[in-house]
């Protein structure tokens, strides 16, 4: 009997329960929203968010609002106050909530989190910015120079500010150039570096058996530069790995011109030993460093430049000149007597007339055909070199001074006056003058104006160094 008892109280309970369930269910209410079937004991849009109901199902109740009126309720609304149905490029983002609208997303090559289609540097990492400027380092305006100070400097082209520098073992009176983002330059330690142009690590060093004061001349795959142990190097642009070297017999600190597969560069004997011109101009092949002809003159320091078959340089001690020399023959063009003075200046070609300075104290302009002075300026005693920028030439002297000529007549544009000498070679790009000088800074001045627009403090007191200046 006991145990009946107990089975009539369980079925009684399962009686209940299912009374219950199907007065549950008889009020339940299928409510179908946006294509999906939900269930509710209300409902939905009575007002009422229910332990059950999610946004999804009952936005009404649940997501309060659609402000936007794009179906999309504002607690899911991942582009409130936009249509989210407008996605041009259809990668799931509201346009008007797409960073990089127009363009898929998805496609990031570079993996830095920005699409490609709206990455100012697509293929690098946009998070290495050394100088914290918010330009990826990979595609940034920079400006290299060397300095006595031992160290390349990486400087932001825009502000001056040091991105970073890489020190050498000495003097660094090498100008550098940039190649397939890679820093090439020579040192006074005798090493020839290359150096990662964005973050400044290097990639290989070659050492010669004298202080490099030469700049490197890149054709190709091959770089050429010469050294005070009397040699002019042919090296692999990747691995720094010798090509050849042709032997002068004195120094090199001239820098390489190539012309038609012809490598053309000075060089001389050591000064303390001779009272006569003691160098050379060099024609070498580039692809075997073979001897092709030798112009006796003074000392060659002055780099080579060529233009209408001629080659175009300045000597020094014992001959203080001006040559053009027959590029294939190696034979005597013309030839201008600077004021018994040095011509450590290199030459510049534009429009057929070529400029250069002495330490005369002259900038001259001459006709590059037949040597026929076009007109000379004073600036006082100069090593710098020309650089030319539309119909003006800059150049700088040893007496605190950069100066702007006019091309046509040497008419005087502007002078500028740092606290130190400028025998950096200036450099002109998109309007802007960059110089080292003798003072510990690296200048960017407007080039119309001669207004300085940066100046930024090396370490050493001496930039003999010219400015490289690498646009991305």
């Amino acid at each position: 009997m006991k145990y009946s008892k107990n089975w009539s109280l369980i079925i009684v309970g399962i009686i209940a329960i299912i009374g219950i369930t199907t007065l549950i269910f008889n009020n339940y209410e299928f409510q179908t929203f946006s294509g999906h079937a939900t269930r509710s004991f209300f409902k939905c849009g009575d007002g009422i968010c229910q332990l059950w109901e999610s946004p999804t199902s009952c936005f009404k109740d649940c997501g309060r609002s659609d402000r936007d009126g794009d179906g999309v309720c504002d607690l899911l609304d991942k582009c409130k106050g936009y249509d989210d149905t407008i996605d041009t490029d259809s990668d799931s983002i509201p346009d008007r909530c797409d960073i990089c609208a127009g363009y898929d997303d998805s496609i990031d090559t570079d993996g830095d989190d920005v699409p490609d289609g709206c990455d100012a540097c697509a293929g690098y990492d946009d998070t290495i910015d050394n100088d914290a400027n918010a330009i990826p380092d990979y595609c940034q305006d920079m400006v290299y120079i060397g300095s006595v100070d031992n160290y390349l400097y990486a400087l932001d082209k825009v502000t001056g500010n040091l991105v970073w520098r890489f020190k050498t073992g000495s003097y660094i009176l090498s100008s550098p150039i940039v190649e397939n983002n890679i820093v090439y330059f020579g040192s006074d330690d005798g090493n020839i570096y290359a150096i990662d142009a964005v973050v400044g690590n290097k990639i290989w060093q070659y050492t010669t058996g004298g202080y490099v004061a030469s700049s490197p001349t890149i054709v190709g795959s091959t770089l050429y530069i010469g050294s005070m142990d009397g040699y002019l190097y042919a090296l692999d642009t990747a691995t720094g790995t010798l090509i050849w070297k042709y032997d002068t017999e004195g120094g090199v600190d001239s820098t390489p011109t190539i012309n038609s597969n012809i490598v053309y560069f000075g060089s001389y004997t050591d000064m303390s030993s001779v009272s006569e011109p003691n160098g050379m101009l060099n024609s070498v092949d580039a692809a075997t460093g073979i001897l092709i002809w030798q112009y006796p003159m003074g000392e060659v320091s002055s780099s080579p430049t060529v233009a209408n078959g001629i080659v175009y340089v300045g000597s020094e001690e014992y001959d203080d000149a001006v040559y053009a020399i027959d590029a294939a023959s190696g034979t005597l063009v013309w030839r201008f007597q600077a004021g018994n003075s040095i011509v450590w200046s290199s030459p510049i070609i534009e429009n057929n007339i070529v400029y250069i300075g002495s330490w005369d104290g002259n900038i001259y302009a001459f006709d590059a055909m037949t040597g026929k002075k076009i007109w000379e300026y004073y600036i006082g005693v100069t090593e710098s070199s020309p650089a030319i920028g539309g119909d003006t030439v800059y150049i700088g002297n040893e007496h605190n001074s950069i100066y702007a000529l006019s091309t046509l007549t040497g008419k005087l544009q502007w002078v500028y006056n740092p606290r130190g000498d400028v025998s950096s070679t200036p450099t002109y790009e998109d309007g802007v003058i960059y110089f080292g000088a003798e003072d510990y800074y690296v200048y960017a001045l407007d080039a119309i104006t001669g207004r300085l627009i940066w100046k930024s403090l090396l370490g050493g007191d001496v930039v003999h160094s010219s400015p490289y200046v690498m646009i991305k």
